[in-house]
């Protein structure tokens, strides 16, 4: 995102979705139970270089201006998880786990109702109930469809075109 918009943009875009943490599993009026999990990830450094990493890593998210991720001690690692000889690590909250397979299905069933799915496609904004895209803004006053002329550009350029399916 940064190398695209710029540091700006990816610093409001990464804010913006940590304000939104915990984020909410898919409701079962949406049909995805996809086993929505949130409980944060940890990196475990095993060696000198792997925690000198991790304190890298974290030391840039800081610089950035993020957070609550952290360097946690070889201690503090051993409340989270046995893991043996950790010199440390990281944690943060922003990771959820899901079972791929249940979103596809879940996913599937959504666009058998009607809902097109636009497949390789970079959000360059996203609002409430609102979609930007490089081809067309998607929100509830919009149909969500490329012009058909960026249809044909996308597909020649290597790009795909939003499936769609019939009942």
């Amino acid at each position: 995102m940064a190398s695209e918009r710029g540091r700006d943009a990816a610093v409001r875009m990464q804010h913006q979705l940590h304000a939104r943490w915990p984020p909410s599993a898919p409701s079962p009026e949406e049909g995805i139970d996809c086993h929505f999990d949130q409980g944060g990830y940890l990196s475990v450094a095993r060696n000198p270089a792997q925690l000198e990493r991790v304190r890298a890593e974290v030391a840039d998210f800081h610089a950035w201006g993020f957070g609550p991720d952290d360097h946690r001690s070889a201690h503090e690692v051993a409340e989270f998880a046995q893991v043996s000889d950790a010199l440390g690590g990281s944690w943060t909250p922003h990771c959820a786990a899901i079972h791929p397979a249940r979103l596809v299905r879940g996913l599937a069933a959504v666009e058998r109702r009607g809902v097109t799915i636009y497949e390789r496609t970079s959000a360059v904004d996203v609002g409430s109930r609102r979609v930007v895209t490089r081809t067309a803004p998607c929100g509830p006053s919009t149909s969500c469809s490329p012009p058909r002329a960026t249809r044909r550009r996308s597909r020649a350029a290597g790009g795909r075109s939003p499936r769609s399916t019939r009942s």
